[in-house]
């Protein structure tokens, strides 16, 4: 069975590639979100989905305090 993780933003961003590193030898399923607020909105609303992969830090914007 798949794990399923949600991530913030589409398919083929940062988050996708971080966790497909973290779970490398694992079959995971990506669920994409357009927004941080989406996200965790999804993630406390869906028992199906097992983890969520949110960046707290940009090298380019700096912090991200709405997470």
């Amino acid at each position: 069975m798949s794990k399923k993780i949600i991530i913030q933003g589409y398919p083929g961003a940062f988050h996708e590639e971080a966790a497909r590193e973290y779970f490398q030898n694992e079959e995971i399923e990506i669920i994409p979100a357009m927004t941080f607020e989406i996200q965790a909105t999804k993630l406390c609303n869906d028992k199906n989905i097992d983890y969520a992969i949110m960046a707290i830090e940009n090298s380019i914007a700096g912090s991200l305090l709405q997470n």
